[in-house]
């Protein structure tokens, strides 16, 4: 998945870092099917790139929630459950790419559940802080 225009949230940091969490998974997936790898260099490409996804998803989760205190967002706390939801899902699937990296089925599961949840999170509840915090920056 690439970015398009309808995953703005009008927020500039944010859809910057929305554009780099789905180049990172793209990557993750790039990296898992290359053919042109060894399957020990493929493990470790896939390796740190997970890594590399999970420590920028929460640091992406860590400026969110700081935006939302910053301008007292009411529903920061639904929003955070997320965002908490999320990161023991994303556990789960580091487990099966480290152990399975270089399987097919474990890369497009990897692509699937995390780009699915990255879309319907940021065309939902992202976009409805965006325009709160763009309504709160405008007062």
């Amino acid at each position: 998945m690439d970015w398009n225009d309808s995953l703005e949230t009008g927020n500039v940091v944010v859809d910057n870092e929305h554009k780099e969490l789905l180049a990172l998974v793209k990557n993750m997936l790039t990296a898992g099917m290359s053919g042109e790898l060894t399957s020990e260099n493929r493990k470790e490409r896939v390796e740190i790139a997970v890594n590399f996804l999970e420590d920028y998803a929460k640091r992406h989760f860590a400026n969110e929630e700081k935006l939302m205190d910053e301008s007292h967002y009411p529903d920061k706390v639904t929003h955070k459950t997320l965002h908490d939801g999320f990161m023991p899902i994303f556990s789960k699937l580091k487990d099966r790419v480290v152990e399975e990296s270089g399987s097919l089925d474990v890369a497009l599961e990897v692509n699937k559940v995390i780009v699915d949840w990255l879309i319907y999170h940021i065309m939902g509840s992202d976009k409805v802080f965006a325009e709160y915090y763009k309504d709160w920056e405008g007062l």
